[in-house]
């Protein structure tokens, strides 16, 4: 009873185990495994003697694997629904990075990009005096939904954006963010 009792507290300590990174994840699903493992030991030393060893290496497989399978599951879901971000908020903090892209470049080159260079222009140098970048790496110019970030300048007013998970410029789900230049420097 003693050893069932432990068995017991561990599968609780187990259950509530959050994993905050890979790292973390894999030694719970060590650890997942170990109890089931144990469990099945825990059920072969209790029922020897008293059932078939049939019947007791059958019990003991069965709630292993139940063991070792529900604390896998469990785990693996509270990792998914901890790391796991919804799109929409994903391309907000790309279209964020973009913009802060913008503004150093302002800062380095002393105007905003041309809707001709693009964000390329935060790659790599369009031929502009004092550029310093690159201001933002490739991947983060495509959103989640796979589609390139937009860009376009006005005057002395730029805009990038997603086009959201429509895929269609100007419709209620882009996510929009503008960068107004100004002779004593930009403003957001």
């Amino acid at each position: 009873m003693a050893l069932m009792a432990c068995f017991l507290l561990l599968a609780l300590i187990m259950a509530c185990i959050q994993a905050d990174n890979p790292a973390e994840l894999a030694t719970s699903r060590v650890w997942d495994i170990f109890l089931g493992l144990l469990l099945a030991i825990a059920i072969v030393l209790l029922g020897v003697g008293k059932n078939s060893i049939r019947t007791t290496l059958g019990r003991a497989a069965v709630a292993g694997l139940l063991v070792s399978g529900s604390l896998l599951f469990w785990h693996a879901m509270i990792a998914r629904a901890r790391w796991t971000l919804p799109r929409r908020h994903v391309a907000a903090n790309l279209v964020k990075v973009t913009r802060i892209g913008i503004q150093d470049y302002v800062e380095d080159c002393g105007s905003l990009p041309t809707s001709e260079q693009g964000l390329t222009a935060l790659m790599t140098n369009p031929g502009v005096a004092g550029w310093a970048g690159p201001y933002v790496e490739k991947a983060w110019l495509i959103d989640p939904w796979g589609n390139a970030l937009q860009f376009e300048t006005l005057e002395n007013r730029a805009s990038v954006w997603s086009k959201g998970r429509d895929g269609l410029s100007g419709t209620d789900d882009d996510i929009r963010q503008e960068v107004v230049e100004h002779t004593s420097g930009i403003d957001c």
